[in-house]
């Protein structure tokens, strides 16, 4: 199975992105396409895989396809010298995001930690992420393992403004900008929408983060005094 690798950032850098490990449905599809798969689906295994099996060492005695069903049965040779049947079927298949390596809760995915996987359609779970635009450049919510499918939820946008913290509140018309010190009352990302007080009036106004300690009121807000 070909892989497709995110290069977005690392190009600008001159470096590729690292190649993740090899999965055991890709090792069984380039068995497989040699039998007549199409090598742009993928495998979906029905039962269970013995563990310490390596997918980069894969050893295959024997593989059948059907190619109207899409099913399959392969013989793999164990470390023990003992053969094991694994089925499943081919069918069409979808990419998605994964991570190259663990994240910690609040660490950013960069370009060179995100590689597109194929999975089998039937595979795919509800809330799945399939672009890898809403991983990069965003931050893990919590822990999250390499190789393994990322859903909706397990990343925000990285918070640049904190509950607490000391902005510079801007408010800006054609030819008038006006600033003033304010605190956020509520943490956030670039874009996001949040409540501040002005701590000269006290007043709370509704402002929209655009950087580090920095943030913008509309003319349709509350006056900044």
């Amino acid at each position: 199975m070909i892989r497709k690798l995110i290069f977005a950032a690392a190009l600008l850098v001159g470096a590729a992105a690292p190649a993740a490990a090899l999965t055991m449905e890709e090792a069984l599809l380039d068995a497989l396409i040699a039998e007549g798969a199409p090598g742009d689906a993928a495998v979906s295994i029905v039962g269970r895989v013995p563990s310490g099996i390596d997918p980069e060492t894969l050893a295959v005695a024997s593989a059948r396809y059907d190619a109207a069903s899409g099913r399959f049965v392969v013989q793999i040779k164990l470390a023990s010298g003992r053969l094991f049947g694994l089925q499943g079927k081919v069918e069409p298949g979808v990419d998605v995001p994964v991570l190259t390596r663990t994240l910690r809760a609040g660490e950013i995915a960069n370009a060179e930690d995100v590689i597109l996987t194929r999975i089998a359609q039937s595979r795919l779970a509800r809330g799945a992420l399939t672009d890898s635009d809403d991983v990069v450049g965003f931050s893990a919510r919590r822990q999250l393992r390499a190789g393994l499918a990322l859903r909706e939820g397990d990343f925000e946008k990285p918070v640049v403004v904190r509950k607490g913290d000391a902005v510079t509140v801007v408010y800006r018309v054609p030819g008038v900008e006006l600033t003033a010190r304010g605190k956020a009352m509520a943490n956030g990302g670039l874009g996001d929408t949040v409540p501040v007080v002005n701590v000269q009036s006290h007043k709370q106004i509704e402002a929209v983060i655009t950087g580090a300690g920095a943030v913008t009121v509309s003319p349709q807000d509350v006056a900044l005094n």
